[in-house]
């Protein structure tokens, strides 16, 4: 995000679409970052339910 910024505080011409697409760039990279977190949490938590339904003694007695 500091990048994005310090790029419009440098450019004194008027690229503003130049700017607007690095903008959208670095925004779908922070959600394509935050989906890949959140999609390995889903898939840990998931793969624990799927375990627990199969092997339930074995997952309590684990503590």
């Amino acid at each position: 995000m500091a990048d994005s910024f310090r790029l419009i505080g440098k450019r004194s011409d008027n690229s503003s679409v130049f700017i607007i697409e690095y903008l959208h760039l670095w925004w779908l990279t922070l959600l394509r970052n935050i989906n890949l977190k959140a999609g390995k949490e889903f898939i840990k938590e998931f793969v624990k339910a799927l375990l627990k339904c199969a092997y339930p003694c074995q997952l309590s007695n684990r503590g």
